[in-house]
């Protein structure tokens, strides 16, 4: 969860304080920072037709580098899933087979 990251809250960890302190990280990455952006980007295309990506990604409790977002785009314009490799792009149909194969996206490429 967020308690603590965003907010004041409490924590209930069933290992001892010892073994946080000397083994493990205060908090966990966010999901956007561990999921491929590749995937995400599309998956909002999906659903936003005319809001900036970018924007939307940059809103985030913990958004992506403005550099990953951008290699994100230009990957899915190399393997013909978007028009353009700007925020201004639409989803090819390629693009729009992947999404709906749910496969990962190296394997619908």
């Amino acid at each position: 969860g967020r308690t603590g990251r965003v907010r004041s809250g409490n924590v209930y960890r069933l290992y001892p304080r010892v073994t946080f302190e000397k083994h493990m990280l205060p908090f966990e990455e966010g999901e956007i920072l561990r999921t491929p952006l590749d995937s995400v980007i599309l998956n909002l295309r999906t659903i936003t037709d005319d809001e900036s990506i970018t924007e939307l990604l940059m809103d985030c409790l913990e958004p992506p580098s403005l550099w990953n977002v951008d290699r994100a785009l230009r990957s899915l314009h190399e393997c013909n899933f978007i028009s353009d490799p700007s925020d201004d792009f639409s989803i090819t149909p390629l693009g729009s087979f992947v999404i709906a194969l749910g496969v990962d996206l190296a394997l619908g490429s």
